[in-house]
């Protein structure tokens, strides 16, 4: 799958294995951020340019197509509403655990966790310190990992009423690396640096080369 941004608008074309095209479709304005997960739903994050644009109706921060782009009926955000959660003004980032997904958004920073049909927990983080715009989210038992800029890792601990750790990624030797890239996935963090790449497991904390 290839989201690409072209005249102007983000549009998606879905490859089968052998690289033939199956299926290309257009999204909406203001995409921050997206999910495949693993039902083959493609989850898209909106901006506030997004959320509060003329062809947003309803003001959805987050949209689930299929594969053929088929928009599939949510309604993560008036469910949000009815629990008096905050609003969502703008999605970071999403990831998925368990059969769940996770929408990192603002207003400072609240994290959601939910299904095609429910919401099924809000966090809100009480580290004001951290708010701000983050690119990557992963999550673990130890709690909610965030990347910003790439580069700049935290951690929200799993008790979202302690404060966040700034986390510093170090090569095998202990030494800080610098001028590397991160990527967060469900399962690990890797860190590609001009050393190497770099491992950690956020399943039971090991770090490898």
């Amino acid at each position: 799958m290839l989201i690409f941004f072209e005249s102007h608008e983000y549009k998606v074309k879905v490859f089968s294995a052998e690289g033939t095209e199956q299926s290309a479709f257009s999204l909406p304005s203001g995409v921050s951020c997206s999910l495949l997960d693993e039902k083959q739903n493609l989850w898209i994050g909106l901006s506030d340019e997004g959320i509060y644009s003329d062809e947003n109706h309803e003001g959805h921060s987050v949209l689930c197509f299929t594969l053929d782009g088929q928009l599939k009926k949510i309604h993560i955000d008036q469910q949000l509403s009815e629990i008096y959660a905050p609003a969502a003004d703008d999605c970071y980032a999403l990831a998925e655990k368990d059969g769940l997904i996770y929408m990192l958004y603002y207003a400072y920073t609240v994290i959601a966790a939910f299904d095609e049909t429910d919401v099924k927990r809000v966090w809100i983080i009480s580290d004001k310190t951290y708010s701000g715009v983050y690119d990557q989210l992963a999550i673990s038992d130890d709690g909610f990992w965030i990347c910003k800029d790439d580069h700049s890792l935290s951690l929200i601990p799993a008790d979202v009423s302690l404060p966040v750790q700034e986390i510093t990624c170090c090569d095998a030797d202990g030494d800080e690396l610098s001028g590397h890239q991160l990527k967060l996935t469900s399962n690990a963090i890797y860190a590609v640096s001009n050393s190497g790449i770099y491992k950690r497991d956020i399943s039971n904390g090991k770090a490898a080369k």
